[in-house]
């Protein structure tokens, strides 16, 4: 998995309180939200190329054979 938002990451840790019980919870809450954002990225990207595969392959025989005329 690409972890490219890590500024994202850190300043909202930088935001939250290190020591209030409350802040950590939504410190929790928004890293599992922003990683589950990133598996339904990937999850759609995964879809996307497994659709283009399928669609390539409903001909498979497609340019396997020249004809060829004298």
């Amino acid at each position: 998995m690409d972890i490219g938002n890590m500024d994202l990451a850190l300043s909202a840790l930088a935001s939250y309180g290190t020591g209030s019980s409350s802040g950590v919870g939504s410190l929790g809450y928004a890293v599992s939200t922003a990683v589950l954002g990133k598996s339904i990225d990937m999850t759609q990207e995964m879809g996307d190329a497994m659709l283009k595969m399928m669609e390539q392959s409903v001909t498979p025989g497609l340019g396997g054979n020249i004809d060829l005329r004298v």
